[in-house]
């Protein structure tokens, strides 16, 4: 007992001079706020795939308004989403300043160096009548479906109906239009002119934005070689519907057939006077497509601009950071953040509302290069090939479609997938500041992500700064594998099974590696656990490590957050470089769900130093995880009361009964404690929230809903678990007495 005291203090000396001595071994990386790399300057930039305005990988975000801060754009009532008063010459720009395109499938739009999600599309599709004609009036720059947002009121396009004409689906007569190209060797379609589509068109704004009021109409001047003023060319009869969901038909590589309106039709007009159609929605709401049909009745129609107007702010703003390089592999501490929530008033006014529906969505992920992207080109026989990106910059870009396939798929580029080999994927989501990175230590390279999102129009987010604390790595890498002790693992892909709720002895095999002097090593080792653990023994090698000689902080478990967590000291057998022996934790816990990950990390209690999370040996994930063998099993796995009898009468003695319930195999699920008396009268609910996995305490304190105590005699205490797989409950008697 006194040489395990001795070490304590020893510890505790040795982390106070190390706080003392080596502060500055924790670094930050700092974006925004006033000292750190501004917004702009962090933005990711990709030049390889977009280009022009379409490069920064950031949307809907303002990081002008409040200087060093960054949030979402506000949306004024007399802007036109649709149109951007600072696009180049003959480029038609949204408000958020990306390029319009008319192509409407994933890969095609790659083609255009856009990407689904981020640039605004507009397309056609429906009916149409043979012969008809369609025509582009005034600048053909930008031509076809873009004209109409391009902030031009003297373009348009315009169709033309014969008197006698056939109505046929657009697919029908796409398929008609293939085959008469073929005959006569034409692989695109290259004509001034085309055949009059009398069916809709669909705006994509890229991303969901507040929407008030949609306004279409033709030229306001010129005249048609008939005589007829432009003007007088406005739609008789018309459809809007809109909608702020994305569909797979909105993006699938089909043609469009027949128009199906999304779910929310706002305007349905069969008798039009009115050259300026202006659609109000009843009020402002989130609107990622529009569709603006007009095969209600044949017609002649030309539209030169479509424009749409709200106030507030985006439903989601997205930010992409570029890689940050650390100069060198780290070890990372945790990510720190300041988010507040504001809502605009009816005036006008921001105010701070902490209870306003918006979310900040963080995320992040390392690598081992500067490269995050993986590139790759078709090679001789059709398969993909990685490739770098300035070789993929130079492939030959594929201008296909749905009616010319290319056959020869050699030197074309191919996919563009996020890179998981050299990189994480990316993490979950950080749901508060000052929480621990959750991306892999020993790596160089860094990026980040976000969004802030919004369920209410005229509430917001604003982001003040971004901090990510780091510092040098204890060894080049450490790596491990979980086992049962009994069983020892053999190889990388053998997974660990164990009986759900039983308690169970495991061997945790750590493992470190160093390429430098500058790597000091670490004394001790935490292991998050699914349940409350109990410490067992320590081998270093095949000798067991003393247990005089060990310090199991707050006796075996600290509980932070609802994780349980197994930490053990070793100062006096701290691994080196010089000493560097496979090392071995054994420790008893017990599975509560079909699965369960034990995320580990070494420390050094001689240095100020970041702990070093573990990676799976082989870089096989599973090796470091543990599945229940059991396929079905109780939710509500048991109830127990502590003491059954209690006296709440104020002298510290059973003035409470502690409710103790376990839970198995679930997430978030609701759970319902409430105590009735015999007659089934509810006389206190003590619980009725969500629980997770694992074993949870509750107390009732004898009192009933009024706060006054309840009568003696016996209480029932119902626990009602509603998960997926069914309801669970149980009832327990709790004897009050005086």
């Amino acid at each position: 007992m006194l040489r395990r005291t001795l070490i304590w203090i020893a510890l505790f000396a040795c982390f106070g001079m190390a706080v003392g001595n080596a502060f500055g071994a924790r670094k930050e990386r700092v974006i925004g706020g006033k000292t750190g790399t501004s917004w702009a300057e962090a933005v990711y930039e990709n030049t390889i795939l977009y280009h022009d305005c379409n490069r920064k990988r950031w949307i809907a975000l303002d990081d002008t308004t409040v200087p060093d801060a960054i949030q979402p754009m506000e949306f004024k009532s007399r802007e036109n989403i649709m149109t951007n008063p600072d696009a180049p010459e003959n480029m038609a720009v949204n408000l958020l300043g990306f390029e319009w395109t008319g192509f409407k499938i994933t890969q095609a739009l790659r083609w255009a160096s856009m990407e689904l999600g981020w640039n605004p599309r507009v397309w056609s599709g429906g009916r149409v009548f043979i012969p008809s004609l369609g025509v582009c009036i005034g600048s053909a720059t930008p031509s076809g479906s873009t004209i109409m947002v391009d902030g031009n009121k003297t373009s348009a396009v315009a169709y033309y109906r014969e008197q006698v004409a056939e109505f046929v689906p657009y697919v029908e007569y796409l398929e008609r239009l293939g085959a008469a190209q073929a005959a006569v060797g034409l692989h695109h379609l290259m004509l001034p002119v085309w055949p009059m589509e009398t069916s809709f068109w669909t705006f994509d704004l890229g991303i969901p934005l507040p929407v008030k009021t949609i306004r279409f109409y033709p030229p306001p001047t010129g005249v048609h070689p008939t005589g007829v003023p432009y003007s007088e060319y406005f739609p008789k009869a018309y459809e809007v519907s809109v909608t702020d969901q994305i569909y797979p038909w909105l993006v699938d590589e089909e043609p469009d057939g027949l128009r199906q309106a999304f779910e929310d039709v706002v305007a349905r007009v069969f008798y039009n006077t009115e050259q300026d159609v202006e659609v109000e929605l009843p009020s402002t709401r989130f609107v990622r497509h529009i569709r603006i049909a007009f095969d209600l009745m044949p017609q002649t129609f030309g539209i030169a601009e479509v424009e749409v107007y709200g106030e507030g702010f985006p439903a989601v703003a997205r930010y992409i950071s570029e890689v940050l390089d650390f100069g060198e592999p780290v070890t990372f501490g945790k990510v720190c953040y300041k988010f507040t929530k504001f809502r605009k008033t009816p005036d006008g006014e921001a105010v701070e509302d902490p209870d306003a529906a918006v979310r900040l969505v963080l995320q992040t992920k390392s690598g081992r290069d500067d490269s995050p992207l993986a590139y790759h080109v078709y090679s001789e026989w059709g398969k993909e090939v990685e490739v770098g990106g300035k070789e993929y910059e130079e492939s030959k870009k594929m201008y296909s479609s749905y009616y010319y396939p290319v056959k020869n798929l050699e030197g074309y580029q191919a996919s563009v997938i996020e890179e998981t080999e050299r990189w994480d994927m990316w993490s979950s989501p950080y749901r508060s500041s000052e929480v621990p990175i959750r991306s892999s230590d020993a790596r160089r390279y860094f990026q980040f992500k976000f969004n802030i999102e919004t369920d209410d129009p005229f509430a917001y987010g604003r982001l003040d700064s971004l901090v990510f604390e780091y510092s040098p790595l204890l060894c080049k890498d450490v790596v491990g594998s979980v086992s049962l002790w009994d069983a020892p693992i053999a190889e990388e892909t053998i997974t660990t099974e164990v009986p759900l709720g039983v308690d169970t002895t495991f061997c945790y095999t750590i493992e470190a590696v160093f390429d430098s002097p500058a790597q000091k090593g670490f004394d001790g080792v935490r292991i998050a656990l699914p349940s409350k653990g109990e410490f067992v023994r320590l081998e270093m090698g095949d000798v067991a490590v003393p247990q005089e000689e060990i310090v199991v902080r707050d006796d075996s478990v600290n509980v932070e957050q609802g994780v349980c967590y197994l930490e053990a000291c070793f100062p006096s057998h701290r691994i080196t470089r010089a000493r560097n022996a496979p090392l071995k934790a054994v420790f008893k816990t017990t599975l509560l769900s079909s699965g369960s990950y034990f995320t580990t990390e070494v420390f050094d209690t001689q240095s100020d130093n970041f702990p070093q999370l573990v990676n799976p040996k082989g870089g096989n994930p599973n090796v470091l995880r543990v599945f229940a063998s059991e396929s079905e099993f109780d939710v509500l796995a048991s109830v127990e009361i502590a003491p059954g009898l209690i006296t709440p009468n104020g002298d510290g003695q059973n003035d409470e009964a502690e409710i103790a319930f376990t839970l198995f195999g679930v997430e978030e699920t609701p759970v319902l404690i409430e105590v009735h008396d015999l007659s089934g009268t509810r006389v206190r609910e003590v619980l009725s929230e969500n629980r997770s996995a694992g074993t949870h305490t509750e107390r009732w304190d004898g009192m009933n809903a009024e706060g006054d105590l309840v009568s003696p005699g016996v209480y029932l205490c119902r626990t009602r678990v509603e998960a997926d797989a069914g309801v669970y409950e149980k009832v327990k008697a709790i004897l009050v007495v005086y």
